[in-house]
């Protein structure tokens, strides 16, 4: 396996500095106990372990993972100048001496192995010309050209590959595939940030003792069913972080014929792309890992301030480099929401990103997954309009939530399936059964098939809460495969067309394709 990638370095953590915010910070020292430092490790302690971590391990979405990788920067034309000219460096409330001896200590306490034999140490005056120089606003994209310059990104060896998290691999490899699931995923809202509540269709945080009470319980079978009746009562409930749930849900998949699973978990949704690489490589199970920003209430506090630009160049590195700071690539863009999309001024947070999910495609090949909007169908065509005038090959793009307000209107769903697009039926066995009934959904699957669109239609469970695993009662990644396609068959779908659905489809849309434009 190649080294880890050098990724997203920022020395220091200061007040002021542009970082996407999502994870959790490490928690400050206890003074009391803390033991005596001195120099170097003493402002390590001070200005970057609140952020960076104890272990330069980074966090989600946040301050990135610099241990084993930041000295890898020294490799290449311009690195070393650009770990002292990134903002939160050169704006650091340090002298320069100070900051040459911070540098030096954490090339060596974090990255020993990769420091250039022709190193040499930072000093107070190479120090302080560079700081005189800051890359502000470019220092995104300042960085992920050094990274392509350090990592080999995938190139036209890629192109017709599937980019799971164990490598890339040929597209007959993937087997029966689940294309919209959630193996790990932390998207509660906190109880005290109502103006985020707000933007999740205008819904209030638990207030009352009682409703704070529920809203801090653990899941159990005692208490599911009526934490299932209230929807968002329960914070665990909205948590994904168990590997042993994970290996034990795949497990299941794979004994009934299940080859492979997209994960499509948004950046700042606590993506955990080495435990996703762990249950693949312990299961057999091919596991394709997704990018991009999910709805409005999620998005960092700087999205708003981010350039189209620099939000697709986040989502190229995913899929080029790693994913926060490991080999572990993306493979597919989305899930992309499109529930606050706008075709005018001003320009919504989720628009952006939208655009920005266009130009990350035609950059990398990779396909495009979308989150619909489960009650304004009118959201799909406006988003097709959109990202084919942004250049975005329909043809790659997979419209995902296909609920009951769709399925009422067959005729507007042939429309988007002559416009080339891939329709994903994605919350069969849903324990709530809100957005699409499964028998509605099945139905409008068979009239579409025996239509004759069979190569573009696909299926999944949208697993994303603790309801739906199989220990509390739900039916984990088993229901496609214990109920829906026995009922296709009865129904007389041929074992042609369920492989199509099954296999087929993500068998075409899965791999890269040739990039339709260049980065550069």
């Amino acid at each position: 396996m190649a080294a880890a990638p050098a990724v997203r370095f920022l020395a220091v953590c200061v007040s002021g500095l542009l970082l996407s915010v999502g994870g959790n910070a490490s928690e400050p020292p206890d003074p009391e106990n803390a033991p005596a430092l001195s120099g170097a490790e003493l402002n390590w302690t001070m200005s970057c372990r609140g952020c960076h971590g104890t272990n330069a391990e980074g966090t989600e979405g946040g301050a990135p993972n610099m241990a084993g990788q930041v000295s890898r920067f020294l490799k290449v034309e311009g690195g070393r100048q650009y770990l002292v000219r990134v903002p939160g460096v050169a704006f650091a409330s340090l002298s320069d001496s100070e900051v040459a001896e911070l540098l030096n200590w954490m090339l060596r306490k974090f990255d020993k192995e990769n420091i250039p034999d022709s190193f040499s140490p930072y000093d107070e005056k190479e120090v302080g010309r560079l700081r005189e120089k800051p890359l502000m606003t470019r220092a995104a994209e300042v960085r992920r050209k050094l990274i392509l310059k350090i990592d080999n990104a995938p190139g036209p060896d890629y192109i017709g590959k599937v980019l799971t998290v164990t490598g890339a691999i040929e597209p007959d490899r993937l087997g029966e595939t689940l294309m919209h699931e959630h193996l790990f995923i932390d998207f509660w809202l906190p109880a005290d940030e109502p103006a985020r509540w707000n933007q999740l269709f205008g819904r209030t945080p638990p207030n009352s003792p009682e409703e704070l009470n529920a809203w801090r319980q653990p899941l159990t079978m005692h208490n599911r069913a009526g934490m299932a009746a209230r929807l968002w009562a329960n914070r665990d409930a909205f948590t994904l972080d168990s590997l042993q749930d994970a290996l034990d849900e795949v497990s299941d998949f794979r004994e009934l014929g299940g080859g492979a699973i997209v994960d499509v978990t948004s950046i700042g949704l606590n993506r955990q792309p080495e435990k996703l690489r762990e249950v693949s490589e312990r299961t057999g199970v091919r596991i394709v890992m997704g990018t991009g920003y999910y709805r409005t209430a999620w998005h960092p506090v700087t999205l708003m301030d981010m350039s189209v630009r620099d939000l697709a160049l986040r989502m190229y590195e995913d899929i080029t480099v790693g994913v926060n700071g490991t080999t572990v690539k993306a493979g597919i863009i989305g899930e992309i929401p499109i529930e606050k999309i706008t075709s005018a001024e001003p320009v919504t947070g989720e628009s952006k990103v939208l655009r920005a999910a266009a130009m990350a495609s035609s950059w990398t090949g990779a396909a495009i997954s979308i989150h619909s909007d489960f009650y304004d169908m009118s959201k799909l065509t406006l988003a097709l309009d959109l990202l084919e005038r942004d250049g975005a090959d329909l043809s790659r793009v997979i419209l995902g939530h296909i609920s009951n307000a769709a399925v009422a209107d067959l005729t507007f769903l042939e429309g988007l399936l002559q416009r080339g697009v891939f329709l994903q039926f994605d919350v069969f066995g849903n324990p709530w059964q809100l957005s699409m009934n499964d028998l509605r959904g099945a139905e409008a699957i068979l009239s579409l098939v025996a239509k004759g669109y069979s190569k573009q239609i696909l299926v999944s469970h949208d697993m994303c809460t603790k309801f739906q695993l199989t220990r509390f009662g739900g039916f984990g990644l088993k229901y496609v495969h214990t109920v829906l396609l026995p009922y296709f068959r009865d129904q007389g779908m041929t074992e042609a067309q369920i492989n199509d659905i099954m296999t087929g489809n993500p068998a075409r849309v899965l791999p890269l394709t040739r990039p339709l434009k260049s980065l550069h």
